[in-house]
């Protein structure tokens, strides 16, 4: 298990397990993907997503894609209702066939199928997946990402039809829900 430690304090913001499957790193293409949460409330989950750029040797990563995610809230990894658990996850690209296009699928989610990355602006077009957005903001009186088509697009350009990926998501301990005492 490795540690997510923010960058500005340099606390602790939780435990990342391992990946539980098993993937050649050479042959994982130069793209990942790290999903940072940082709002989970009944509104949904929000986040930024970083796609990294990887240099030839591993050691330097550089960002060439940032934007907003929404999730539905933490409902106990409920299938259709809850965001998935942090953790790390592979990547292969499918299809979203809702929508009728190319999808990343997060592979080796505990008790969960079919877990895709699309379009979406609020946690009513999200069943249990992740949808980008370039810009936070409100629809229909929701809170909400923002330009989905825009985000998605630039999304699916950057990740220039790589087969293969991973997502690291990673919680902030910002919690809606708690307990302000807590």
């Amino acid at each position: 298990m490795g540690e997510a430690v923010s960058k500005e304090g340099g606390e602790v913001l939780g435990r990342v397990p391992s990946p539980s499957y098993s993937v050649n790193r050479q042959e994982l293409a130069m793209r990942s993907l790290h999903l940072n949460r940082f709002c989970i409330g009944p509104q949904g989950t929000f986040g930024v997503l970083d796609v990294k750029d990887h240099g030839p040797d591993g050691d330097k990563e550089d960002v060439v894609f940032r934007c907003y995610t929404i999730e539905r809230p933490w409902a106990n990894n409920r299938p259709m209702l809850s965001c998935i658990p942090t953790g790390r996850y592979g990547l292969k690209l499918g299809r979203y066939n809702r929508g009728g296009y190319p999808a990343y699928v997060l592979q080796d989610v505990p008790h969960r199928t079919y877990i895709k990355i699309h379009k979406a602006n609020t946690k009513k077009d999200v069943v249990g997946c992740i949808g980008l957005g370039k810009d936070l903001g409100y629809v229909d009186n929701q809170w909400a990402v923002t330009n989905s088509r825009m985000a998605y697009e630039h999304f699916m350009e950057t990740m220039d039809g790589q087969q293969i990926s991973e997502i690291g998501i990673v919680s902030c301990p910002f919690d809606l829900h708690a307990e302000p005492w807590s």
